[in-house]
C-alpha cells in the first residue's frame, strides 16, 4: 500500500483517461499504475516510506525545519 500527500487539499490526477482525486491532501492506493503516476507529480510526496534517494542529512534537515 502506498500513501501520498499533496500540498493541495484537493488534487485531481489522471491514470489513463480516468480521473483520481485526493481527499484532504491524502491519497492511498495499491494500484501500480496510480503509484507510478503519483510518483511523477511535482507537488506530491510519498509518505508511507522514505524515498530511496533520501540521505540522513535530508531527514535531519526536514525534522529540524518542522520545529
Amino acid at each position: 500500500m502506498a500513501e501520498f500527500e499533496s500540498m493541495y487539499s484537493e488534487l485531481t490526477f489522471f491514470v489513463g483517461d480516468e480521473p483520481r482525486y485526493f481527499s484532504r491532501g491524502r491519497y492511498v492506493t495499491k494500484n501500480k499504475d496510480e503509484i507510478q503516476a503519483l510518483s511523477s507529480l511535482a507537488h506530491v510526496t510519498r509518505v508511507d516510506r522514505e524515498s530511496e534517494g533520501e540521505t540522513s542529512a535530508t531527514r535531519t534537515r526536514r525534522k529540524s525545519s518542522t520545529k
